[in-house]
């Protein structure tokens, strides 16, 4: 297989990925909008209330940025104040790992029975008169695209570990605010922080190792959660000052906890290998733990802090 191929297939299959992730997330989106609508109108001014409404919301519409954009847009109507709104983001952070989870079941025996999804997905979609039916048919086709996605990367991926010249690269990018930056504009084009994590999770289940091993890969999905907030930032152009408050609550408080894990991991050098590599025994697994991980605790660490984030960003 020459190198042209891999890198064509490998790019077929991140745009499958992609557009089966898109196709899932907005379906979710139109089945539990009016839900999402009314749970976000019931939120109070308990922080572990709302932490866990971010956390629901986002697991259920698979993508962070669409439950920032949507609590953006109510901080802009007044309906949400900016400390509840600081706290659904912090659990919009830890809700949106989910899609790393599912990415890294790709590494167990699962795989083909979530690819038939996308036939009995379309085949609802076609044959259903019912628009709940034709709309829950596509959701299940997107979670179908997103592993024949992942699929069509797999195998390109396992060709790549055996180009000394590619591997020798990969090994060589060690830097971690490259890595850093790496992540953070990867994620800023594509706008999903997740898609970023499933790609790194991909290359892991092939065996191919960024940054010679060790911390390096991590420093992509600290980055991954910075650019994740340029949907927000843009989604607040134009809108009240408290909407382009809540974008900005987002921003710092993604950056300081990326900031925080980067000094960890910077004077841990033995972080990964002495935890989660001690812990899960798949590669893919190790990385989307440490991506749950990562949200969690700065979430957990956040949390009583809530309004100096607020103050911090008038």
């Amino acid at each position: 297989m020459n190198l042209l191929r891999i890198v064509i297939e490998i790019l077929a299959g991140c745009g499958a990925f992609l557009l089966g992730f898109k196709v899932l997330s907005d379906n979710m989106e139109k089945i539990a909008g009016n839900s999402l609508k009314v749970l976000f109108n019931k939120t109070l001014e308990k922080r572990l209330v709302n932490v866990g409404v971010g956390v629901a919301a986002t697991a259920i519409v698979q993508s962070s940025s669409i439950t920032t954009v949507m609590v953006v847009g109510f901080v802009n109507t007044g309906i949400m104040t900016l400390y509840q709104a600081a706290a659904i983001i912090m659990g919009a952070n830890i809700g949106t790992t989910i899609t790393g989870q599912i990415a890294a079941l790709q590494s167990f025996d699962v795989e083909l029975i979530f690819m038939l999804l996308l036939f009995v997905g379309v085949f609802m979609d076609l044959f259903s008169k019912k628009a709940k039916i034709k709309t829950t048919g596509l959701a299940l086709a997107g979670l179908g695209l997103v592993f024949v996605g992942l699929g069509l990367m797999s195998e390109p991926m396992a060709f790549l570990k055996n180009e000394p010249s590619v591997a020798e690269f990969l090994a060589s990018v060690n830097n971690p605010l490259l890595l850093l930056f790496v992540g953070a504009f990867l994620t800023a084009i594509i706008q999903s922080s997740s898609a970023v994590t499933a790609i790194v999770i991909s290359l892991a289940n092939a065996g191919i190792i960024i940054g010679g091993g060790g911390n390096a890969v991590l420093f992509i999905i600290l980055g991954s959660n910075i650019g994740t907030c340029v949907t927000a930032l843009i989604s607040s152009i134009g809108a009240s000052l408290n909407a382009r408050r809540a974008s900005v609550i987002h921003l710092i408080f993604n950056a300081i906890g990326a900031i925080l894990f980067t000094v960890l991991l910077l004077t841990w050098k033995d972080f990964f290998q002495m935890t989660f590599h001690q812990w899960f025994s798949k590669p893919s697994t190790q990385i989307a733990m440490f991506h749950t991980f990562f949200n969690t605790v700065c979430a957990l660490l956040f949390l009583p802090f809530i309004n100096g984030l607020v103050k911090l960003s008038t």
